[in-house]
């Protein structure tokens, strides 16, 4: 499982990073990490897949004070990985960037 942090949070957007595998957790070499977002309707609302050197997303144009899921998955020559999720709200109006 990938560790997970949130990094940045707003009123409209959310950056997530998360940590390279080590060696022996990862059953071969991770050609790319699958990041999808789900809104507090169960809807998909961003799915993206990144190459394996990039380990952070910000996503923005999200709705104020609302629940997300994260599910963060690596993928090597064997398939997908099982998928880190993480929950994580939008901040509401009057509310400052967070920074973590």
């Amino acid at each position: 499982m990938l560790t997970v942090s949130v990094t940045e949070r707003t009123i409209n957007s959310i950056q997530v990073t998360w940590e390279e595998l080590p060696c022996e957790s990862r059953g071969g070499v991770i050609t790319e990490y699958n990041v999808r977002l789900i809104d507090e309707n169960s809807v998909i609302k961003y799915t993206q897949t990144f190459p394996a050197n990039m380990m952070y997303v910000t996503i923005p144009s999200l709705a104020t004070d609302t629940q997300y899921t994260f599910t963060i998955s690596a993928t090597n020559s064997h398939g997908e990985g099982p998928q880190t999720m993480i929950h994580v709200s939008t901040l509401s109006l009057g509310k400052r960037k967070t920074v973590y």
